[in-house]
C-alpha cells in the first residue's frame, strides 16, 4: 500500500467556486484524522530563547512590540457600525464581512505573557508553533471561523474597471489630499473618522469600510489613510467578494517571524529598535 494511502483519502465532495458561482461535485483528497497519537514522533522542544530573568511584563526595549490591530471597545467606533449595519448588512453578508465587521466592535482582553509564550514557540523553519505534544499554525480556515475573513473572492490586488468606481476613488482620495493640508501633514484614522462619522455623505458607506479596513485589517505605522485601501473598500461596498483571509494569514505569518528572530537576537545589544505589529494578533 502507498504511504500516502495512509494519510489521504480521495472522495467526491461539494467543490466551490472562488466567486460566485454554482457548487458542483467532484473528486478531492482530503489528510485522514489522526487516530494513534502514540505512534507520532513530536520533536524534541528547543532550549528557551528567554533569559532566566525575562518579565514578559518588562521586556527589552527593543522586544515592546506595539500590536496597531489589536482589538478593543470604541464606543464612538460601535455606533458608527451598528448605524451602517441597519443600511448595509445584507451587503456585507454578500460581500463576507458581515462577522468581520461585527467583531471589531468587541473588546478582546490582550496577555502580554500568553503572546511572548506563543511567540516563543514559534518555528521559522516550519512557520507552526511547536508544543510539547505536536505541531500547530493557524490556517485559512481559521481566519475565516475566528475572525470573519472570506477565504473566497478576488484577490485583494484586483483593480477596478467600471467608470463609476473609478469616480468613487477620486472622490475618497480629494478628501484624503484635502486631510493632508492639515498640520498634521497625514489623513490619519482619526481625521478620517471625524470627517465622516455620522455625515450621511454620499460615500459614506465607502469611507467607513476604508475605515475599517485602515483600522482593523490593515493598519500601517504611519496610522493613516492610503489610497491603495479605496478599491478594496469600493468594491466592498458593492458587495463584491474579495478573499480577505489569505492576507490576514500572511501578515500574521511575517509578523509572528519578526517578533520571533527579534527574540533569538536577545543576547545580542539592539539599542533603538522597536517592533510594530499590525497583524491582527487576537486570532492567535
Amino acid at each position: 500500500m502507498d504511504y500516502l494511502d495512509h494519510i489521504v483519502e480521495l472522495r467526491e465532495d461539494d467543490m466551490v467556486p472562488p466567486t460566485a458561482g454554482i457548487i458542483t461535485k467532484g473528486e478531492a483528497h482530503f489528510l485522514k484524522p489522526i487516530h494513534h497519537a502514540q505512534s507520532l514522533n513530536v520533536p524534541t522542544l528547543p532550549p528557551i530563547s528567554f533569559p532566566r530573568n525575562f518579565d514578559p511584563k518588562h521586556p527589552p526595549d527593543f522586544l515592546k512590540a506595539s500590536l496597531m490591530n489589536w482589538l478593543c471597545f470604541h464606543y464612538y467606533w460601535k455606533s458608527w457600525v451598528h448605524r451602517m449595519a441597519v443600511l448595509h448588512q445584507d451587503t456585507w453578508k454578500i460581500a463576507g464581512i458581515y462577522e468581520a465587521i461585527l467583531s471589531s466592535t468587541y473588546r478582546i482582553p490582550k496577555d502580554n505573557g500568553l503572546l511572548y509564550a506563543l511567540v516563543e514557540r514559534w518555528r521559522l523553519e516550519t512557520n507552526s508553533f511547536l508544543f510539547p505534544w505536536a505541531e500547530a499554525t493557524l490556517t485559512l480556515e481559521d481566519t475565516l471561523s475566528l475572525g470573519g475573513y472570506s477565504a473566497l473572492g478576488l484577490s485583494v490586488s484586483s483593480s477596478m474597471e467600471l467608470e463609476e468606481l473609478n469616480m468613487l476613488e477620486n472622490d475618497l482620495n480629494n478628501v484624503r489630499l484635502e486631510l493632508t493640508r492639515t498640520k498634521d501633514r497625514k489623513a490619519t484614522i482619526f481625521a478620517w473618522f471625524t470627517r465622516f462619522s455620522n455625515s450621511s455623505a454620499d460615500f459614506e458607506h465607502e469611507a467607513f469600510l476604508t475605515y475599517w479596513l485602515t483600522r482593523f485589517v490593515f493598519p500601517n505605522k504611519s496610522d493613516a489613510i492610503r489610497r491603495c485601501i479605496f478599491p478594496l473598500a469600493i468594491q466592498l461596498s458593492k458587495g463584491i467578494k474579495i478573499a480577505l483571509g489569505p492576507a490576514v494569514l500572511e501578515m500574521i505569518y511575517w509578523d509572528l517571524r519578526v517578533w520571533k528572530a527579534a527574540m533569538v537576537s536577545l543576547n545580542q545589544p539592539r539599542k533603538g529598535v522597536k517592533l510594530t505589529m499590525s497583524s491582527p494578533f487576537h486570532l492567535i
